[in-house]
C-alpha cells in the first residue's frame, strides 16, 4: 500500500499471489498483494532478517547473518521455529560449524 514503508529489503520470495520481503532494518517479514499492493506485517523479529524462501505450506523460512540462525514463520504468521543454529550476540564471533540443529553455525549467512 501507499503508506507501507519498508527499510533495507533484502530478499523477496513469491507465493501464488503474494510476495514476502525481508524487511530489513525494520526486523520483519512483510507480505504485498501483488494484484492491490496491500502490504502487511507477516512477522516480527528482534534480529535483522536477510535471505527468505517459501515452503510449498507458505510457511517462511528467513537467516539472520547477524545472529547466525536459521528461523522458520508458521503460516498463521504465530508459530515462530528455529530451524537451525546457535545465536551469537557478538556479530564478529559467529563462527561455522556442521552439525545437529542445535550446534550448527552459521557465519554471516545473506541469502537462502
Amino acid at each position: 500500500g501507499s503508506f507501507a514503508r519498508f527499510n533495507s529489503p533484502s530478499g523477496i520470495a513469491i507465493h501464488q499471489s503474494s510476495v514476502f520481503v525481508a524487511d530489513t532494518n525494520n526486523r520483519a517479514v512483510r507480505k504485498v498483494e501483488i494484484a492491490t499492493g496491500r502490504t502487511w506485517t507477516a512477522a516480527v523479529t528482534t534480529i535483522r532478517i536477510y535471505g527468505i524462501a517459501l515452503s510449498p505450506d507458505a510457511s517462511v523460512t528467513y537467516v539472520s547473518s547477524q545472529a547466525g540462525i536459521l528461523h522458520k514463520v508458521g503460516n498463521d504468521s504465530l508459530s515462530l521455529t528455529v530451524l537451525a543454529g546457535v545465536r551469537s550476540d557478538n556479530y564478529w564471533n559467529l563462527g561455522y560449524a556442521d552439525g545437529a540443529p542445535n550446534s550448527a553455525r552459521f557465519d554471516r549467512a545473506y541469502a537462502l
